[in-house]
């Protein structure tokens, strides 16, 4: 008809576009997909009903975030805002399914990386802990010291934080509940108390020492955790481990 608007020819394929469909696969994907993003925030903010509810709708316990494609479990051991918060979302997360000895990028179980990160403060009654000097959390010189980012579940802003804390509560429940090796080996033969040992983390270190852990237990280069500890400068775990037989003579390894 005269005076018609023709649309473009462009216009008029969007508008004779019509919705795809997904399949029932692609639908069950997408659920879980959101799902796993709201379980990582509900691990970053330490709150046990929503990390449930996120579970319930499929989220996957074990799954990955970060470049260092760390798995909820770890994230949830190290990131949660409190040591509480990060035992009970441990526990929820082996009780739903979480492999506790499965490895990150880094050849590390969730256990390793507990242990890895510095404690806020070490016992009163050492004296070497109460000569020392504050050196905020950075004790540990490894290179599991760095941000993850990037994270695969297009979460990267709630990976990007620094964990700070390795909880001693959330060792014991990785230890008791998870059945993981006190002297179980990452990649580079390395135990939980070499990782502790070299970042200061004492609770830990004591709490695997008293759980049996090896303290004269060498890595592949021939470092025990004494040669980590002395390294880093933490005289405490030095005392703590020959408290417990460490051998001082020792002059192998890389640290010695």
């Amino acid at each position: 008809a005269a005076g018609r608007y023709v649309p473009p020819r462009t216009l008029q394929l969007q508008q004779q576009q019509q919705p795809i469909a997904l399949t029932p696969a692609q639908q069950q994907q997408q659920v879980r997909a959101q799902a796993n993003i709201a379980l990582v925030r509900a691990l970053a903010s330490g709150d046990t009903r929503a990390a449930t509810d996120a579970l319930r709708d499929g989220a996957d316990p074990n799954g990955r975030v970060g470049d260092e494609q760390q798995t909820m479990l770890m994230y949830a051991c190290t990131a949660a805002p409190s040591d509480e918060s990060a035992s009970a979302l441990a526990s929820l997360l082996l009780r739903s399914g979480a492999n506790p000895t499965a490895l990150c990028a880094l050849g590390r179980t969730a256990l390793h990386r507990v242990a890895g990160f510095g404690a806020a403060s070490t016992p009163s009654t050492t004296a070497a802990a109460t000569q020392r000097s504050s050196t905020g959390e950075s004790g540990g010189s490894l290179d599991y010291l760095k941000a993850d980012s990037a994270a695969p579940l297009s979460v990267t802003a709630l990976t990007n934080a620094l964990p700070t804390r390795g909880s001693m509560m959330t060792a014991k429940a990785l230890l008791e509940e998870g059945g993981i090796p006190v002297d179980v080996a990452d990649m580079k033969g390395m135990t939980p108390l070499h990782h502790a040992s070299a970042a200061g983390n004492y609770p830990v270190a004591e709490l695997l020492l008293r759980r049996g852990a090896n303290s004269n237990a060498k890595d592949r280069e021939s470092a025990a955790p004494l040669h980590m500890a002395a390294k880093n400068d933490h005289p405490e775990i030095c005392l703590l481990l020959l408290k417990w037989g460490a051998d001082a003579s020792s002059k192998h390894g890389r640290c010695s």
